[in-house]
């Protein structure tokens, strides 16, 4: 029982440290890339490549917190049902590795404004189109990341509800937030500006569930 409250309260830090790995990351290479102007933040960007690099790694940990959620929640959901453990393990880890994509399109950014200069080179694409489309990759792997933890998130919620390891309120909280981040995603990919907004109810649930976690831990029998 010590080992099982022990990752339990794990497991409720690791529901919440994403938003300081993800948003802290995501915040400092914002602030490197400010300027709604390609050209300006290409030129400026070498100057700010620390700020932008441990940007980067706080994002990438993010990835490996993710998966270590699907790791060990596995035998837990497992033991409620099957499918819907394998299923919220490979959600976890679809979104680690869609996450690590963008991230790392982002870190090409690094490379292209090294060899950055004013004058448009003479190749078929121009180093601010390149970069528009690297920003893009990172914006389309995290509305796809979404998708994939709301997907695996279902049945999660559901084994929840089913089981009481948590408070049914609680569970049903959950997966309401995990609906309005779904849905938020799908706007999203219509040009619909919304899932920031969408995803703060998601993001707020998942931090609750953790501190549940870390201060009650799960009924678990």
């Amino acid at each position: 029982m010590a080992t099982t409250r022990t990752t339990t309260r794990l497991i409720g830090i690791l529901f919440i440290t994403p938003f300081f790995f993800y948003g802290g990351g995501n915040a400092l290479i914002d602030s490197v890339l400010t300027s709604s102007n390609t050209a300006h933040f290409l030129a400026s960007l070498p100057a700010d490549k620390f700020t932008f690099i441990i940007g980067a790694i706080l994002m990438l940990l993010n990835s490996f917190n993710v998966a270590a959620l699907g790791v060990l929640l596995l035998p837990i959901v497992q033991e409620h049902g099957k499918a819907l453990g394998y299923g919220y393990f490979a959600g976890r880890l679809a979104e680690a590795v869609l996450l690590a994509v963008g991230v790392v399109a982002l870190l090409c950014l690094v490379h292209l404004a090294d060899g950055y200069s004013n004058h448009a080179p003479s190749g078929i694409i121009s180093h601010e189109t390149l970069a528009a489309l690297l920003q893009k990759v990172n914006y389309w792997c995290f509305q796809t990341a979404m998708l994939a933890l709301c997907t695996g998130s279902f049945g999660f919620c559901v084994v929840l509800w089913r089981t009481n390891l948590v408070s049914t309120t609680l569970a049903f909280m959950l997966l309401v937030g995990y609906v309005l981040l779904f849905v938020g995603a799908v706007f999203e990919m219509f040009g619909y500006n919304v899932g920031v907004m969408l995803s703060v109810p998601g993001g707020l649930c998942e931090i609750g569930f953790g501190a549940w976690l870390v201060v009650k831990g799960l009924n678990m029998p």
